[in-house]
């Protein structure tokens, strides 16, 4: 075989691949039912992300929780309280930025009056899973 043989073989192969893979992406989106040309939010996730902190903050005002000493309560910082009220929180407007990518919403809401979590997961254990979490994502 000569040089040319070769590099036509090489060639056809590598259409033959790079076609395999764009019909398995697309068996993958249908599969999923995921919008072909996903609408863009270019501010709709910020715009969200202050409307849940405000949600939020009125629900803490409604409660009696006072975000100065929220921390104690809930084991999250004041700082991340305080973003996320805002809605400045980085990681909540990332999230949203990635639901609205792939054509979802997100919705929060009122669900009871009790607290849905689970018992044992007091203050102290939420910031002890908070800190390996931090400290996992530093290594």
């Amino acid at each position: 075989m000569d040089g040319t043989t070769i590099f036509s073989v090489i060639c056809v192969l590598l259409c033959a691949g790079y076609l395999v893979v764009r019909y398995r992406r697309y068996n993958i989106h249908r599969a999923l039912n995921l919008p072909t040309n996903p609408p863009r939010y270019p501010d709709s996730a910020i715009k969200s992300a202050k409307e849940i902190g405000k949600f939020l903050f009125t629900r803490a005002e409604i409660c009696g929780v006072n975000f100065m000493t929220a921390d104690k309560d809930t084991g999250v910082s004041y700082e991340a309280i305080r973003d996320i009220s805002r809605g400045k929180d980085t990681h909540i407007v990332n999230f949203l930025r990635m639901a609205h990518f792939l054509g979802c919403e997100v919705v929060i809401r009122q669900i009871g009056t009790t607290d849905t979590e689970d018992p044992a997961i007091t203050p102290q254990v939420y910031e002890e899973m908070i800190a390996n979490i931090e400290e996992e994502n530093r290594r």
